[in-house]
């Protein structure tokens, strides 16, 4: 029975290749096709139609080569009301995927699908008018005797009920969806006959209450899918002889309560291989500590619960004892009982995101735990003995009211990979030697936290680290030689700040970084020297270097030069009125160049030649009025130039005649530049842009 239910995944494959595979006209692969319809290979010998919104004359279909391995074959938004008899029976087709859905079809014709009963493994007829009839009661015979169907799709068919037996024979039936119809509860007894069922999905209808033994005949389900629907009530038992079932969605609905009082045994009593249980926007306001019991299994409930919800422990029952992800977000828990999660004994993953928790007490998940998220709370301190967690790797205290940390506040978590202090406004200062016992962590934030200062040494312990955020604080300057031990970082960013100056070896010591950003602050110069005191060449691994929105107006010879692989240099919204080209002479790797937005006066000689993988050149909103014809001389990559809002009234005749492809050139040409023919970009393909 395994095997039938992987099948659903090799089919799931199959439609995967289809979509992937390039199509083409159907009469380049078929002789004498008359209809634009699109065909794809699907291997040597297996062909896919699409005559998606191809109508034939009279509803006639075309007749294909004897033997032709059609396998699959679609025609939505063609209007059908009625589809022909017995589709391609004269032509012995094996098909296995017939898709009709975005018709007007009511009814089906008398065996159908009869030529195909022993190939058809998906039917797709969605989005018609099955339910739109004077019988309340959606009944055909045409799915009976469909051995190898295996998907059968009747969603947003205005359904209200469907005819008991209507699935006899389809006795290899994996996947059932009748999603956005009309139904008022599960008709269990109408689909009764297809033990290989494993997925029912009846999303977006009008079901109101589940009551007992729901799913009766339908024991063999391992996944049920009841978002959007209007559920407000599911009795004892509704979930009996479901052994089975793995997963069970029933978000967005309108349940308010889920304790012993409502569910007698328990809501979901007997769910004993349940492992994700989705109960995300509802109207919950509380759960018993029996509302899980018989969840023997782990129970990952759907995150994002907006259910305003008060978290409250009413007993010693054993509630989902191998529970493993927790979500609570979105909700209205004030504080967390001491015993709340006494019993959860293997769960891993806690977010408490968007709550009004003030403080983080001992959960009982000390041994457990790996992901912790309170972010959005109002949490105002934090202690050693709140995050007392041996197994913690993740760590979300962002926006929250964090005034203080205690210089102990992590010597609990030593294994910490990710640790987020963001949005925490009034922290203003960190303790010395706060972040020394995690010498694990590869992550951190302390982005406007309203640090004004940094000890010289608060990074020192921290080996392993790649990512630094101190973005929107009030730092004034950086200490020297404050990341020497930072070996392995990455990214580091600095940006919104009030950063005036940098002393020489404020960088030092980051042999690994790509990313640096000191966008939007105060600086006046920059110089190689923050870097390496010595200056070597080729010591340094950065990337991408932005500068932007400072008040530079002088660069030093050497301030890049030890950036030999630099790819990106950003210093738009700066006050330079003049940059020279030994800044950037030799840099092999620079692809994109932004200098907008400063006062530059004129391009000169080979200003931005010998740059041989230059595609991107950003000078817009200078006050440049001359551009030599050499400026950008061997730098033959260059694809997108940005001249616009300067004083440009020509351009040099053979400016861009050494372009391979220039793909957009933005200039001012409506205002100032009178003389510009298309014979100026002699080799290049260019087509003017819009302004």
């Amino acid at each position: 029975m395994r095997r039938l239910f992987d099948s659903i995944v090799h089919l799931s494959i199959l439609l995967v290749s289809i979509v992937q595979v390039s199509s083409e006209p159907c009469d380049t692969m078929i002789d004498d096709f008359p209809y634009p319809c699109r065909c794809k290979k699907m291997s040597e010998s297996q062909l896919a139609m699409d005559c998606d919104n191809v109508a034939f004359p009279n509803g006639e279909y075309p007749t294909l080569p004897y033997g032709l391995n059609l396998v699959t074959f679609s025609q939505r938004w063609v209007g059908h009301q009625i589809l022909p008899m017995q589709i391609f029976s004269s032509s012995d087709i094996p098909i296995r995927r017939l898709d009709f859905s975005g018709n007007a079809l009511r009814r089906l014709s008398d065996k159908l699908f009869s030529p195909h009963r022993d190939t058809l493994q998906e039917l797709r007829l969605a989005d018609n008018l099955f339910g739109d009839s004077l019988n309340p009661i959606f009944s055909t015979s045409e799915f009976h005797g469909l051995v190898n169907l295996r998907i059968l799709d009747l969603s947003d068919n205005q359904i209200k009920a469907i005819e008991e037996g209507i699935l006899k024979g389809c006795d290899n039936l994996l996947e059932l969806r009748m999603d956005h119809n009309r139904f008022t509860s599960i008709p269990s007894v109408s689909l009764n006959g297809p033990r290989a069922l494993r997925i029912l999905s009846m999303a977006y209808n009008r079901i109101g209450t589940l009551k007992a033994d729901s799913f009766l005949s339908q024991r063999w389900l391992e996944r049920i899918i009841l978002r959007g629907n209007r559920l407000t009530t599911i009795e004892g038992g509704a979930f009996n002889g479901l052994a089975k079932i793995h997963i069970l969605n029933l978000g967005y609905n309108r349940l308010n309560k889920l304790n012993s009082d409502t569910f007698q045994g328990g809501a979901f009593n007997g769910l004993a291989k349940i492992h994700i249980l989705n109960l995300g926007y509802n109207r919950l306001n509380k759960l018993n500590s029996d509302t899980f019991q018989g969840c023997r299994s782990k129970v990952p409930m759907g995150g994002g619960f907006r259910n305003g919800m008060f978290l409250y422990y009413s007993g010693p029952k054993d509630p989902a004892t191998r529970l493993t992800i927790l979500g609570l977000a979105k909700n209205v828990i004030r504080e967390l009982p001491a015993d709340v999660f006494r019993d959860f004994q293997k769960l891993k993953s806690l977010d408490l995101n968007g709550n009004f928790l003030i403080n983080l007490e001992s959960t009982g998940l000390e041994d457990t735990l790996d992901n912790l998220n309170v972010r959005d709370n109002q949490i105002t301190t934090l202690s050693s003995s709140a995050l007392n967690y041996k197994l913690l790797t993740k760590l979300d205290l962002s926006h929250n009211n964090l005034k203080e940390l205690e210089p102990t506040a992590f010597t609990n978590v030593p294994t910490l990979l990710h640790l987020n202090l963001s949005r925490n406004a009034h922290l203003s200062s960190l303790p010395v030697g706060g972040f020394d016992p995690l010498k694990k962590l590869e992550v951190l934030d302390l982005a406007a936290t309203g640090l004004k200062s940094i000890p010289q040494y608060q990074f020192d312990e921290l080996l392993n680290l790649k990512y630094l955020c101190l973005a929107h604080n009030h730092l004034t300057e950086i200490p020297e030689m404050m990341f020497k031990n930072l070996l392995n970082l990455t990214y580091l960013d600095l940006s919104n700040n009030n950063i005036v100056n940098l002393r020489v070896g404020s960088l030092y010591g980051l042999p690994s970084m790509k990313r640096l950003d000191l966008s939007f602050n105060k600086l006046t110069t920059f110089k190689g020297d923050y870097f390496n005191t010595k200056s070597k060449p080729n010591t340094s691994s950065l990337e991408e270097l932005n500068l932007n929105n400072n008040e530079l107006t002088y660069l030093f010879p050497s301030s890049f030069t030890i950036h030999s692989k630099l790819k990106t240099l950003k210093l738009a919204f700066n006050k330079f009125n003049y940059f020279p080209k030994e800044l950037i002479l030799g840099l092999s790797y620079l692809q994109e160049i932004d200098l907008s937005n400063n006062q530059l006066k004129t391009i000169d000689d080979y200003d931005y030649g010998y740059l041989p993988r230059l595609r991107k050149l950003n000078l817009n909103n200078n006050n440049i009025d001359a551009i030599s014809e050499t400026c950008f001389f061997n730098s033959s990559q260059l694809q997108i130039i940005n001249l616009s809002f300067n004083r440009l009234e020509k351009l040099p005749e053979r400016l861009f005649n050494t372009f391979l492809f220039l793909s957009e050139i933005r200039a001012n040409i409506a205002d100032t530049l009178n003389d510009l023919s298309k014979d100026q970009f002699g080799r290049s393909t260019w087509e003017p842009c819009s302004f």
